[in-house]
C-alpha cells in the first residue's frame, strides 16, 4: 500500500515534464508537446463527429483518426513509420469527391445549424492549430538538422503529415457543409474509409 501511495504522489509530470516514446524529456510545454495534444483533440473532436450520426460519410472519419494517431507515434518516437503517401491519396480524393457532390447539389449551400455541422467546424479551427503546430515541429527540426548537418534524420512527422493536416482541414470544412445536406454523398465515402 505504501508503493501505490508513493507512486500516486511522486510522478515526474508534476514538475511539467514528460517523457516521449522515444526517451527524450521535454517541458509539457514545448513545441513537439504542443503539437501532440492539438492532434489528440483534433482525434478527439473527430470521434465526437463519428459518434454523433449513422451517416457512413461520418463513419468513414474512423481511418483519419487512425492515419492521425500514426502521425502522433512519428512525433513521440521519430524511428517509427512516417505516414504513407496512400493516406495522403485518400484525403485528396475524398476531398475532390465531397467538393464535387456538393457543388452539384447547391451551389451556395448554407451551413446547417444541426450540431453535426457545428462539430465539423469546431475539428476543422482544431485541424488548422495542429497543422500550425506540426509545420513550427517541422521548422525546428529542419534548423536542427541543418546544424547538425544530417539528412531528414531528425524529422519527426515530415512534409506529408503536414499536407494530410492541410487537406484534412478542407476535408472538415466540407464536411461542415455537406451535415446540412439531405443526401450523403457516396464518392467521398468510398475514398475516405479505405484502409489502402
Amino acid at each position: 500500500m505504501e508503493q501505490l501511495r508513493r507512486q500516486a504522489t511522486a510522478h515526474p509530470g508534476d514538475c511539467g515534464q514528460t517523457k516521449l516514446d522515444s526517451g527524450v524529456i521535454v517541458d509539457k510545454d514545448s513545441v513537439p508537446v504542443e503539437a501532440i495534444g492539438a492532434i489528440v483533440e483534433l482525434r478527439a473532436w473527430i470521434a465526437v463527429l463519428i459518434s454523433l450520426s449513422s451517416s457512413p460519410l461520418l463513419k468513414s472519419l474512423r481511418a483519419v483518426r487512425a492515419d492521425l494517431a500514426a502521425i502522433i507515434r512519428r512525433i513521440k518516437a521519430t524511428g517509427t513509420p512516417r505516414l504513407s503517401q496512400e493516406s495522403l491519396e485518400r484525403i485528396d480524393a475524398a476531398v475532390e469527391g465531397l467538393e464535387a457532390e456538393l457543388t452539384a447539389q447547391t451551389p451556395n449551400m448554407r451551413v446547417s445549424e444541426l450540431p453535426t455541422s457545428a462539430f465539423a467546424e469546431v475539428a476543422y479551427a482544431v485541424c488548422l492549430r495542429a497543422e500550425r503546430r506540426l509545420a513550427e515541429l517541422n521548422q525546428l527540426n529542419n534548423i536542427a538538422d541543418a546544424m547538425l548537418s544530417t539528412e531528414g534524420g531528425k524529422e519527426a512527422a515530415g512534409a506529408i503529415a503536414l499536407a494530410y493536416l492541410n487537406r484534412l482541414s478542407d476535408l472538415l470544412r466540407l464536411l461542415e457543409a455537406s451535415c446540412g445536406s439531405l443526401s450523403v454523398p457516396s464518392t467521398a465515402i468510398a475514398t475516405i474509409g479505405e484502409n489502402g
